[in-house]
């Protein structure tokens, strides 16, 4: 008998089904805590955050960041005139409205955690077109146990149509909830500690920059309590800039707070930065420290969450309205997508410029590179075959003839090499010290003024009279 394959026996037959699903719920759970316990499940009481100078700073930072890039919509088949007519036809519908202030209504759902955005349909000689995206309150709606969103803006639960809202959640860790978890909720306790420390901070000042009236009275005396209230009211009477008088033997002086804020500066200081990296994932780009090339590593932090950013935004239009707009108006065609391009377009002519200034001191770019600067495929240029050296009368003479040009070149090139050499250690370390290629091109540029030519042109100089006069010499050899 036979064991059947353990490995066969695992392969599918139909399609899936979920199995790994809790069966109980009534309803889906906010993933957002803080939300729910500390806010009421008020979405919009994370509003407040944006009072915050920093967090509304850098919050800009990464909307400016998303919405300057340029957008494309592309084929799903260059080569498919169906795909490229839809292709065509899904970007004229964004050039109809200002998309640009859609992408950023609807970048605050990695704020909040989630958008809602109500597309609004029209039809134009037999095609559906789209005639806007109404970015609406995420706070007015919700999720059924199906996923099905659901409206609470009118008192009662009102179950949206399909295929009229595009929406995305963010910071999620599983897809079984579609709420998400936003950078609000990370960005609560900096704030709030921000605040707090803000609020203490100035009571210190004030206290620090005011005295207060203090009172001794003797506590033996037969009349105690009177002299206390008497005492009181004399303190709280010099605290409101009027004249009193004392029994005698009270004594009455000023006590004057002592200015510390360096604690108060340190933690809001700390509570800037937490903030700075919850929203860019560092703090160079939000702050002035550190240097060039540190600030430009965590540049490049930033631009890889804008660019999630942009996939997040583009992907989810693209599950949708992207989707849509193609099987109700070219069911044979095959959807495009949108994408924001997020890759600095480079500067070929200073590049080339680059590559220029490296050639002239013996060094080139691999094939590899150049493939990858400026694309398509490169081969070498033919060398020009060379050409025969014309006859002269030296070559019929008999025994070795004088080599003088040739010493003086071997000469040139000895005397030259030196300073050569100290060039060419010059922009190597240059180079290593260089993050990257246009990095290294403003040092290069840098570096030129500094290199001396002042040498070379001595040295030309006295080779050129040396050979000016070698050629005279030989001249008048063969005439005499």
């Amino acid at each position: 008998m036979t064991t059947p394959n353990s490995k066969t026996l695992a392969r599918p037959t139909a399609a899936s089904r979920e199995v790994a699903v809790e069966r109980n719920l009534t309803e889906i759970e906010q993933l957002d805590t803080l939300l729910t316990q500390r806010l009421g499940g008020d979405l919009n009481g994370y509003r407040d955050l944006l009072t915050d100078t920093t967090v509304s700073g850098v919050w800009a930072q990464r909307q400016t960041a998303l919405t300057k890039l340029e957008r494309q919509v592309l084929p799903h088949d260059p080569d498919n005139a169906a795909d490229v007519e839809v292709a065509e036809f899904v970007a004229a519908q964004l050039q109809r409205l200002n998309f640009d202030a859609v992408l950023k209504a609807m970048h605050w759902g990695v704020f909040y955690g989630m958008a809602v955005g109500e597309v609004m349909w029209g039809i134009e000689d037999g095609k559906v077109v789209l005639d806007n995206v109404l970015v609406r309150d995420r706070g007015k709606f919700k999720y059924d146990l199906h996923k099905q969103l659901i409206y609470t803006g009118n008192g009662a639960d009102e179950v949206m149509p399909p295929r009229k809202f595009w929406t995305f959640s963010a910071g999620g860790d599983t897809t079984d909830n579609p709420y998400g978890l936003g950078l609000a909720h990370f960005l609560y306790w900096p704030v709030l500690f921000k605040k707090s420390n803000v609020k203490f901070w100035l009571v210190g000042n004030e206290k620090a920059a005011t005295s207060v009236p203090h009172g001794q009275y003797d506590p033996r005396s037969p009349t105690a309590d009177a002299d206390k209230q008497q005492l009181l009211a004399a303190l709280t009477a010099i605290k409101n800039a009027a004249a009193t008088v004392t029994p005698l033997g009270a004594t009455i002086e000023l006590l004057k707070g002592e200015a510390g804020t360096t604690d108060y500066a340190k933690l809001c200081e700390y509570m800037d930065e937490a903030i700075a990296l919850v929203v860019l994932g560092q703090v160079m780009t939000s702050q002035a420290v550190g240097g060039q090339y540190k600030a430009e590593i965590q540049d490049e932090v930033k631009d890889d969450i804008v660019k999630a950013d942009a996939d997040l935004l583009c992907a989810s239009f693209n599950e949708t309205i992207a989707v849509w707009l193609t099987e109700w108006n070219f069911p044979n065609a095959r959807p495009p997508k949108l994408w924001l391009r997020t890759e600095e377009t480079k500067d070929l002519q200073k590049l080339a410029d680059t590559y220029a200034k490296i050639a002239a001191l013996g060094y080139r770019p691999t094939q590899a590179q150049l493939e990858q600067d400026f694309g398509g495929a490169w081969e070498a240029m033919p060398q020009p075959s060379a050409l025969p050296a014309p006859a002269d009368a030296h070559d019929f003479a008999e025994g070795d003839i004088s080599s003088a040009p040739d010493d003086m070149s071997t000469r040139l090139a000895r005397e030259l090499a030196p300073h050569g050499e100290a060039w060419v250690a010059k922009i190597s370390a240059e180079l290593a010290q260089s993050a990257t290629l246009l990095q290294f091109r403003e040092r290069l540029d840098a570096l030129a003024g500094e290199l001396p030519l002042d040498v070379y042109a001595d040295i030309f100089a006295r080779a050129t009279t040396a050979a000016h006069l070698a050629g005279r010499h030989d001249a008048k050899t063969e005439t005499a």
